[in-house]
């Protein structure tokens, strides 16, 4: 299906692109017909494929072992995206100039800390920042406070618990509170899956037998976060946590596809997750 939509000549445009988010889904069989495909692309179209994995640690991999990788590879046509904390300033800065406008340092601290690593809720905020300080050039923390609310970490991690729990009645109520003080969903969703990925390396990492303070140091948490991300790992199997990840992705993947209330995706997504957890 993927091959017929590519070499369908494009309608009314000079060239079309094909994005295939759930290229790991695919069976070997497929991918080995498409890196057959790669050998002579249609040249009207330009085919993006989206692949991406994680490792025992939750830590996302890509999968560069495969056929088609190599060979989109030798061709110079694979390229691999990293983004981590320290490539969020310099963005936010960028994305305000092109928008004829200059952040202040304590403007653009409190926006990368509460947004975090979540580009497409960012692009989303600035957006917003920038319509709401359309008639100043230089934005302040007052002009970026009304917009952008705390991220509400704190509230999701016990959100968590009671998803842990199986108390899906508590979540729900939990959930109303946090989409009313949060500016969006997104957020909700960015915490819920750091939520997941620590408790998998948690889990992974001290099955090494590696310290409170060495974990500590990876991870990046305080001890009193360490000690209740153990306390619930130790009643977790890690295929359940990857489960729920898998379930968070494509609540995400909703959210930004569709136009239903993120509210009731989020809603549908705790109560999965629930029965996810429970059915361990």
């Amino acid at each position: 299906e993927i091959i017929n939509v590519c070499v369908t000549l494009p309608f009314m445009s000079r060239k079309r692109l094909v994005v295939v988010y759930d290229y790991d889904s695919l069976s070997t069989g497929d991918k080995n017909k498409l890196a057959d495909y790669f050998a002579d692309p249609a040249p009207e179209t330009i085919l993006i494929l989206v692949q991406a994995g994680s490792d025992r640690f939750g830590k996302v991999i890509v999968n560069k072992r495969t056929r088609l990788f190599k060979d989109a590879n030798k061709k110079g046509l694979a390229f691999e995206y990293k983004f981590s904390s320290n490539n969020i300033t310099p963005y936010i800065k960028k994305a305000f100039q092109r928008r004829d406008k200059v952040i202040t340092s304590d403007a653009l601290n409190y926006l990368s800390e509460t947004i975090a690593e979540d580009l497409w809720l960012l692009d989303s905020e600035i957006e917003k920042i920038s319509l709401y300080n359309e008639a100043v050039k230089k934005i302040d923390l007052a002009g970026v406070k009304p917009i952008v609310c705390p991220s509400g970490e704190a509230e999701v991690f016990n959100l968590m618990g009671c998803v842990l729990k199986g108390e899906k009645q508590q979540a729900l109520l939990m959930l109303d509170g946090l989409v009313a003080n949060t500016a969006a969903g997104g957020q909700i969703f960015y915490n819920l899956e750091r939520q997941l990925r620590l408790l998998l390396r948690v889990k992974g990492r001290a099955s090494q037998g590696l310290s409170d303070k060495e974990l500590m140091t990876k991870l990046k948490i305080s001890s009193g976060r360490l000690y209740f991300l153990k306390k619930q790992a130790r009643t977790l199997k890690s295929e359940s946590i990857k489960n729920s990840l898998k379930l968070l992705a494509e609540s995400d993947l909703k959210r930004k596809r569709s136009e239903r209330q993120t509210s009731l995706i989020l809603e549908e997504l705790l109560v999965d997750m629930a029965d996810n957890f429970r059915a361990r």
